[in-house]
């Protein structure tokens, strides 16, 4: 399988783009994590999740890494988990998982970690 790989623009290009209105730039981390089929590539997909989540108070944002990080052990075992990417833009944060089947996408989303940590995070408000 292809390496995705990271690599910040040149010295160069950062002066560049700089000088382009309304442009910001800001240091960022990329997330991966591949699941039991990961060694699959994205065409063996049938289901796509899309995640958006919006930090508006810092600990709104420890709220939601709390109750993140557990279900990211779990995904490490889910079946039909194929691989995830995770990338921040600015206050916002969107998260793009390939599963193998729709099936398996929603068992996860119906297990009683995941329906408990949305409906906790839920309570808390941790958006507002």
């Amino acid at each position: 399988m292809t390496e995705l790989l990271t690599l910040p623009p040149t010295p160069d290009a950062i002066t560049a783009r700089i000088g382009i209105p309304k442009m910001s730039i800001a240091p960022t981390i990329l997330a991966t994590q591949q699941g039991p089929d990961g060694a699959l590539g994205p065409e063996s997909a049938e289901a796509i999740l899309i995640l958006q989540a919006t930090f508006s108070r810092a600990d709104g944002a420890e709220k939601f890494w709390a109750a993140a990080v557990p279900l990211m052990e779990l995904l490490a075992a889910a079946p039909g988990f194929i691989r995830r990417y995770s990338f921040p833009d600015g206050p916002n944060i969107t998260l793009i998982a390939l599963w193998r089947t729709a099936a398996d996408a929603k068992a996860f989303a119906e297990s009683p970690q995941h329906r408990s940590a949305v409906r906790d995070l839920y309570k808390q408000r941790w958006q507002y």
